[in-house]
C-alpha cells in the first residue's frame, strides 16, 4: 500500500468521485428537476473526461502526497537486463514496470 501507484490511484478516484457525489446528493433531493440533474451529470462527466488532459497535475499532486507521507517514488527509469529469448520460448522474465506513462495508458486509455 505504500507505493506511488497506490497514491496516484487514490487521487484519481478522489477526482472521479467528488463530482459524482454532488450529483448523487442532488438526485436524492426531492425538489430537484430532471433538467437540473441532467445538467449536473453532464458537468461531472465533462470534469471526468478532462482528467485525461490534466494527468501531469494528478501526478504532481500524487508526488506531493508521497513526499508528505514519506513514500518513495521513482524518478528515473533504468533499462533492465533480460535473458536472451530464443525462438519459441515464452518470455517469462519481462514485466511491465510501473512508470508514469504506463499508469497513464493503463488507467485512462485502456
Amino acid at each position: 500500500m505504500q507505493s506511488f501507484e497506490f497514491v496516484l490511484l487514490i487521487i484519481i478516484w478522489e477526482n472521479v468521485l467528488k463530482p459524482l457525489s454532488v450529483v448523487s446528493k442532488m438526485l436524492q433531493c426531492s425538489q430537484t428537476s430532471i433538467h437540473q440533474a441532467s445538467e449536473f451529470l453532464q458537468i461531472s462527466i465533462n470534469s471526468i473526461k478532462n482528467m485525461r488532459y490534466n494527468y501531469k497535475e494528478l501526478v504532481e499532486s500524487a508526488k506531493n502526497m508521497c513526499l508528505k507521507l514519506g513514500i518513495q517514488f521513482q524518478n528515473e527509469n533504468k533499462r533492465k537486463i533480460y535473458s536472451k529469448k530464443l525462438f519459441g520460448e515464452v518470455d517469462g522474465d519481462r514485466r511491465l514496470d510501473i512508470t508514469e506513462k504506463n499508469c497513464m495508458f493503463q488507467y485512462f486509455y485502456h
